[in-house]
């Protein structure tokens, strides 16, 4: 929900334009993967082959609202010339 939520923000501040909104929505698809190996897994009795892709996801994830992180907080490096 969260990033639903941060997705909705972002795209009506306009920040719909480079690899913030690329890792934005790689994230969200995942989440998807996430939600529907979850309920296989909830519904089927736990099936071995999902196992692994829920947690390969979740990893995923991980890593990349990490990397989502650095992209926001990149500061521009000033650079003086002094003569």
């Amino acid at each position: 929900m969260v990033h639903c939520y941060v997705a909705w923000i972002c795209y009506k501040l306009g920040r719909t334009s480079g690899s913030f909104w690329k890792w934005l929505t790689i994230v969200l698809v995942i989440i998807g993967v996430e939600i529907i190996s979850g309920a296989i897994m909830a519904y089927f009795a736990i099936p071995a082959l999902m196992q692994p892709i829920h947690l390969v996801c979740a990893a995923l994830m991980v890593g990349i609202q990490y990397w989502i992180i650095q992209i926001v907080n990149k500061k521009k490096e000033v650079i003086t010339v002094h003569e």
